[in-house]
């Protein structure tokens, strides 16, 4: 079942708050990022081909923003 881009934006909204408070939680590499690709993987999965540019977009400006290291997801 595919989202809404109303859907998929509330969904970016919500990682972008997420993110810094999973980092101070799990400061490990190891176990944050896995994390992280999982619920990433689980978005995209349910992410038209029409909005996945938009989706991957938020995703990899979303994580430099916040100065997080991470290969851009495509």
């Amino acid at each position: 079942m595919h989202r809404t881009r109303a859907e998929l934006d509330g969904d970016l909204c919500q990682l972008s708050v997420a993110l810094p408070i999973w980092r101070r939680h799990w400061r490990d590499d190891r176990v944050f990022w896995p994390r992280v690709d999982s619920l990433i993987e689980r978005l995209l999965t349910v992410t038209p081909r029409t909005e996945r540019g938009h989706v991957v977009s938020n995703i990899n400006r979303m994580i430099a923003r916040q100065g997080l290291q991470h290969a851009p997801y495509e």
